[in-house]
């Protein structure tokens, strides 16, 4: 069980870069499904709430917008924010 907690913790690591990518040696794009998944793990393990809200900014206002205009994404990123927030407690984010 440690190994497979390791290995996850170093797979959510690994995307953790300028902010959450998915698969950062293939696509290194940004994805809220991806997100809604590894952002819990970046939550637990690291504690890291400034990526994650740097993630969710660049998915609405950043080059790729990868969440407007997709239900299901858009779906994905609301439910991110409130983990996020459950987490982190922030509420003026």
């Amino acid at each position: 069980m440690n190994h497979i907690w390791e290995t996850g913790a170093y797979t959510a690591h690994l995307c953790m870069q300028d902010d959450v990518w998915d698969a950062p040696k293939r696509d290194r794009g940004r994805w809220s499904g991806d997100l809604d998944i590894s952002g819990r793990v970046i939550s637990d393990v690291f504690g890291d709430s400034l990526l994650l809200e740097d993630t969710l900014r660049n998915l609405i206002t950043g080059p790729d917008r990868t969440t407007t205009g997709i239900p299901d994404y858009t779906g994905l990123w609301i439910t991110t924010l409130y983990d996020l927030y459950l987490h982190s407690g922030d509420r003026a984010f």
